[in-house]
């Protein structure tokens, strides 16, 4: 049996946050967000770091860039900014125990968090919800903008069926980078895998730890694919086996709620 969080009202909640989006290809975003450098990391790999509160904020940065990272403008608040979603109401979506107090505390905690970040700006108001500006991707402080080729698209089943509250921090990091990766390479049902050297893998900054357990847990969830392969050598290199990756998109039309029904999840 699921725990009680995944109920009525968060599967209402969260497909509320979807339709209000108006999204139909899910969101995208620039590779500034993914990689990074040893002097610069990554937004991306900063927000995971902390244990269960760099899983909120990513979910919930994620979450906001799909609702706010539109063209459309409001006449008050302006573009990009959410001014009428309560605490509670992010904490029932992203399927967080305790909505109405813990949660809405970790959803209050990560906006401030990813407000010193650069990612949003959020301003308190008394007597009412937070008007909550989406700020550039790459944490520089920006107003956003919205991503042109090349980008990283992430899935909009993603939300739709409720693939995000399944998926750890980590393994939602290590999923967005080997999106870019991919690249768009391929097409749908015609996999062509991707190798990652060190240098590729070190401009995420994930560590080899956090490789290795969240691509044993994705491809386990069905998620991606890897092989060892045989690849031509570089100049000056030895040919020898890499591990290949390919993000399966198509394992996120499945209803991730009947995928988990008879599993224990905390």
């Amino acid at each position: 049996m699921l725990p009680a969080h995944y109920d009525s009202a968060a599967q209402a909640a969260l497909r509320r946050l979807v339709d209000r989006s108006r999204r139909h290809s899910g969101l995208q975003l620039p590779p500034s967000f993914v990689r990074g450098t040893a002097k610069k990391p990554s937004p991306l790999s900063r927000i995971i770091q902390g244990g269960r509160g760099g899983e909120v904020r990513l979910k919930l940065y994620l979450s906001t860039a799909l609702l706010a990272g539109s063209s459309k403008s409001h006449p008050v608040h302006g573009a990009n900014a959410i001014f009428n979603v309560s605490s509670p109401a992010w904490a029932r979506a992203l399927a967080l125990p305790e909505p109405e107090t813990k949660g809405a505390r970790r959803i209050a905690e990560a906006q401030t968090w990813l407000r010193a970040a650069g990612l949003l700006h959020v301003e308190r108001r008394a007597g009412a919800e937070p008007v909550v500006r989406l700020r550039s991707a790459d944490g520089e402080g920006r107003a956003w903008a919205r991503p042109t080729s090349p980008y990283v698209t992430v899935p909009l089943d993603l939300w739709e069926n409720r693939w995000l509250w399944f998926l750890g921090a980590k393994e939602l990091a290590v999923l967005i980078a080997l999106l870019d990766l991919q690249g768009g390479r391929g097409e749908k049902g015609k996999p062509e895998p991707q190798w990652m050297s060190s240098e590729e893998r070190n401009r995420y900054g994930l560590s080899p730890d956090t490789w290795r357990l969240a691509t044993s847990s994705l491809e386990a969830k069905g998620i991606i694919a890897t092989d060892y392969g045989a690849l031509l050598h570089r100049d000056f290199e030895t040919k020898r086996r890499r591990r290949t990756y390919w993000v399966i998109t198509d394992r996120f039309e499945a209803d991730a709620l009947a995928v988990f029904r008879a599993v224990d999840v905390p």
